[in-house]
Order: structure tokens, then C-alpha cells, then sequence
């Protein structure tokens, strides 16, 4: 029953993240509701009303059938004329930005109700062209749903207005950065608002004897279905530990979790059919994917194919922000039981960690273009601003260290070293708890 649960689970996280989800159900719906007004339309009070409203201008029911055909083959036309403007969209943003960012394009909500305004205004059109009777009374003919099909049509045109400004703009470099700054920080702020004021006390158990389980499937470990694998470690007495973070990709054999005790197989795969692995990387799973993300269009930005340092500039400085917020976040997660025990320990990106994977690739593509290794001193120097710790400070320095030889290696104008030479005397007057970082020799 668990692993039923699990596979529904992961069902669910497929579903929810995919193009058909909300068109499929707004579908379903208009299907419901052409049921529900056909159920209505030929009752005999729902008749006088109808005439005595004045809706019995559709009285001929060759005419019905020519005002609905129109409706379906315009909007399958309109459907299709749409969709075509978001393959476009995609391709562009794979070629220019970074192939990562597509899954968020294609699963933004607005999109989604459009495609399924449509597809229901289709799918409404056609039900209703099947209960048309033959005849030559107005009886035969379903008014209501003629209005309700027109009605649906003039939405859809409106709503393909807004499609064309909405498309025009998710195109643009800036608001697919924005959107990705904004989803990071919702996670970031979402996970700082489920920790409480036991956060502090929270310490890595001692796991290095314990029972290690390894992962049987491959790909990007996502989440854990929490509300089962919890009361599961409860059921038998233990304690676990996951020994990799969120976003990490798994390969089969991997030690993937480790418990307080050893457990048999069975008990085993009921534990690793709790994780979710996938192969894409949505932003609104984890704050890393967003990073991570954002780093991947400024490389994409700075290298020679695209040439943009204005973007690898700006998504450098959105990056600090970042950083900035990630600071007061510990660098574990915890998931408890009904008693308040904490059953299972997360391992999350350290600030070390995240530094290396995120601000490295930048350095590395853009360490001959000055401005742009200004910039990073910039970001840096403005994580420093932060309430950070001296541990959080010296991890700082020593990537600061690393952007300085970059610098030296790869920058020899005098002008250039003089002015990044402000910048690390401007860093230094920050620091308070690192040695002084060395200037660039002139």
C-alpha cells in the first residue's frame, strides 16, 4: 500500500509540473458543464423561459450547427496559431538563455489556462453540436449552449490577446531572470519561515557506523514524500540521515540514506520508494535549481556565441541577493514526527558549496572582461554586508582570493588593475574577521 502511495505521489509531482495538467482539467470541466446544460436546456420550464427571454433567435438547427463548426474550427486554428508562438518561444530561450529554464516557460500557469480555455471551448462546441436534433422547431436546437459556446468564443479571443502581450514578454531575458530571482526567493523565505527556535540547536548526528542504503534508480534527487517516510522511520524505531543534498544527481549504488539501524530489503525499498527522482530541475522544488539556473544564463550571456556581459552582470548581482538570504539558513533540514522527534536529517548547499558551483562558472567565462569581474567582486563584497558569521565571512574571502588570481592571470591593463585594486582596499574596509586580501600588483 505504501509503495502505491509513493507511485501515486510521484504521479501527482509528474502531473501537476506538466503543459496538460490545467488545460486538461478545465477541459473536464466544460465537458461537466455542457452535460449539465443539456441535462437543462430541454426541460419544459427551461423552454418558457428561453422564449420568454428572447433566445429562440437560433431556431433553425442547420444554422446551430454552422455558428458551432465556425467556433471549432476557429479556435482549433487560434490553438494552433498559439502553440506555434511557444515552440518559437522555447527554442529562443534554449538557444539564448539555457535549455534548464524551458520546464518553466511551458508549465507558466497563464499559458496553461489559455491552452485550456480553448481546448474546452472546442470540447463545449462539439457536445453541444451532438445534441442538436433533427427538426425544424426551435425546440431542437440548444440555445443556451450556442450563447454559452459564443460567450466562450469572445474569451478566447480576449484571452489570445493577452497570450500575444504575455508571450511577447516571457521572451524577454529580463523577466525570465526576474521570475527566477522571484521563485528563489519564495523557497529561500519558505524554508526560513518553517524553521523554529529549535533551528539553532540542531546538530548532524554522528552517522558514520550507521546503515547505508543505496539508491537504486538514477537521476536528480528531488524530494521525499515526507508524510509517509516519516511515520515509516517511527513504525520501526529509527533515526535516518539522507547523505547528499537536493538537486544532487544520484547514480544507482550510490549510498543515498543512512539509518540508525540496519533494516532488511524490504523494509529497505519501502524507504527508497519515499524519494523522488527526476531528470529536469524546476526552480519551485528547490532554491539551488534556481542558482543554478540563473548562473547557467550568464555563462550562456558571456560566452563568445551570445556576447551579453550586461546579463551575466545583472544576473551576478540578483545572484548576491541570493547569497545575501542564504546566509541565516542552516546548512541541514529536518523532518519530525508527531511527537516533535526529528526522524530524518536533510544535508543542504553550504555556502562553500553553493559559492564554488555558482560564482565559478562566471568567473571562469568572464575573467577577461573587466567589468564583469568587477561585478563579482561587487556581488561578493555585498554578501559581506550581510549578517554573516566570521566562519560565513572567511569562506567569503577565500573566493574573493580566487576571483583576485583570476584577475591577475588574466587581466595585465593597468587602468583595469587600478580601479579593481579600489574595490579589494573598499572589501577590506568590510572584513572583520579575515587577514586583509593582498592587492593586485601594478
Amino acid at each position: 500500500m505504501k509503495r502505491l502511495s509513493n507511485a501515486v505521489f510521484r504521479w501527482y509531482q509528474r502531473a501537476v509540473n506538466s503543459i496538460g495538467f490545467y488545460p486538461t482539467l478545465i477541459a473536464a470541466a466544460m465537458a461537466l458543464l455542457c452535460a449539465l446544460t443539456m441535462r437543462l436546456e430541454f426541460a419544459g420550464p427551461v423552454m418558457h423561459a428561453k422564449q420568454a427571454a428572447g433566445l429562440d433567435f437560433v431556431s433553425d438547427p442547420d444554422n446551430a450547427r454552422v455558428i458551432l463548426g465556425t467556433i471549432v474550427g476557429g479556435i482549433i486554428s487560434l490553438t494552433v496559431f498559439s502553440f506555434s508562438m511557444v515552440m518559437v518561444v522555447l527554442n529562443r530561450a534554449s538557444a539564448t538563455l539555457s535549455p534548464r529554464v524551458i520546464p518553466g516557460l511551458v508549465t507558466r500557469r497563464s499559458h496553461q489556462y489559455t491552452l485550456g480555455v480553448y481546448v474546452g471551448t472546442i470540447v463545449f462546441a462539439l457536445l453541444t453540436i451532438l445534441e442538436i436534433r433533427n427538426g425544424d422547431s426551435f425546440k431542437d436546437v440548444p440555445q443556451i449552449g450556442v450563447v454559452v459556446s459564443v460567450a466562450l468564443t469572445v474569451l478566447c479571443l480576449v484571452l489570445f490577446v493577452y497570450f500575444i502581450h504575455s508571450i511577447s514578454e516571457a521572451i524577454q531575458v529580463d523577466v525570465i531572470i526576474q521570475d527566477l530571482f522571484d521563485t528563489t526567493v519564495g523557497c529561500l523565505d519558505a524554508r526560513r519561515a518553517k524553521l523554529d527556535d529549535s533551528a539553532p540547536e540542531w546538530r548532524w548526528p554522528a552517522d558514520g557506523d550507521w546503515h547505508a542504503i543505496d539508491a537504486v534508480v538514477p537521476g536528480y534527487f528531488r524530494s521525499v514524500n515526507e508524510k509517509l517516510l516519516v511515520p515509516l522511520l517511527r513504525s520501526h524505531d529509527l533515526v535516518a540521515t539522507v547523505t547528499v543534498p537536493r538537486g544532487t544527481f544520484v547514480v544507482r549504488g550510490r549510498p543515498l540514506l543512512r539509518t540508525s539501524a540496519p533494516v532488511d530489503d524490504a523494509v529497505a525499498r519501502e524507504l527508497l520508494s519515499c524519494f523522488v527522482f527526476y531528470t529536469e530541475e524546476n526552480p519551485r522544488e528547490h532554491f539551488y535549481y534556481g542558482f543554478k539556473q540563473i548562473m547557467e544564463i550568464a555563462v550562456k550571456a558571456l560566452s563568445p556565441a551570445i556576447n551579453d556581459p550586461g546579463t551575466g552582470i545583472k544576473c551576478m548581482d540578483l545572484l548576491s541577493v541570493l547569497f545575501a538570504r542564504h546566509l541565516a539558513l542552516p546548512e541541514l533540514d529536518v523532518a519530525v514526527d508527531d511527537s516533535g522527534t526529528i526522524r530524518l536529517y536533510y544535508p543542504e548547499a553550504s555556502l562553500d558549496w553553493l559559492l564554488y558551483r555558482i560564482v565559478t562558472p562566471i568567473r571562469e567565462y568572464g575573467e577577461q572582461d573587466s567589468n564583469v569581474m568587477l561585478s563579482v567582486l561587487e556581488g561578493l563584497k555585498n554578501i559581506l554586508y550581510a549578517d554573516s558569521s566570521s566562519a560565513q565571512e572567511r569562506v567569503i574571502v577565500a573566493h574573493i582570493r580566487s576571483v583576485c588570481e583570476s584577475i591577475d592571470h588574466s587581466l595585465k591593463n593597468t587602468l583595469d588593475r587600478e580601479v579593481l585594486n579600489e574595490y579589494i582596499d573598499k572589501i577590506n574596509s568590510v572584513l572583520s574577521a579575515s587577514e586583509p586580501i593582498e592587492p593586485l600588483s601594478e
